[in-house]
């Protein structure tokens, strides 16, 4: 989500870091806020997602942790490490010797993660086989 949250599929941390500490804070202080009695009361996230569409609890507190830490991210000696996912399919010059997955009636094959200051790909983001990924079927690759 550029410039609203984080994707949050894979994340590591050092044991009490302090942007997954604050997260939780944002996180227990959402519940505080919307906690009516024994419910949660839907006209919080409601407002929320008024100022903001698409608004997620998890991705938006992370990042507005990190962002509220002001931690650097870039550079030598530092310890926050961003990846990042892309379609191939939309980069098509961008690894020319990882080759690209053909499957019918898929979309999402040919995600992956990468480190853009590196210009390595660490792994894909789909298994063939699984959702959005030829779904439960193996037989589905074709050559191109």
């Amino acid at each position: 989500e550029p410039g609203r949250g984080f994707f949050q599929a894979f994340v590591a941390a050092t044991p009490r870091h302090d942007v997954l500490r604050l997260t939780l804070e944002k996180m227990v202080e959402y519940y505080r806020k919307a906690l009516r009695g024994n419910r949660i009361d839907g006209s919080v996230a409601a407002e929320l997602l008024r100022e903001e569409p698409g608004w997620k609890m998890g991705t938006r507190t992370i990042k507005d942790a990190y962002t509220e830490l002001r931690l650097p991210h870039r550079g030598e000696g530092v310890e926050t490490y961003f990846l990042q996912e892309i379609k191939l399919d939309f980069h098509r010059t961008w690894y020319v010797g990882l080759k690209r997955r053909n499957l019918k009636n898929s979309c999402c094959c040919n995600y992956v993660v990468h480190d853009p200051g590196r210009s390595v790909v660490h792994f894909w983001s789909r298994i063939v086989g699984s959702t959005y990924c030829g779904r439960g079927r193996l037989d589905v690759l074709v050559d191109e």
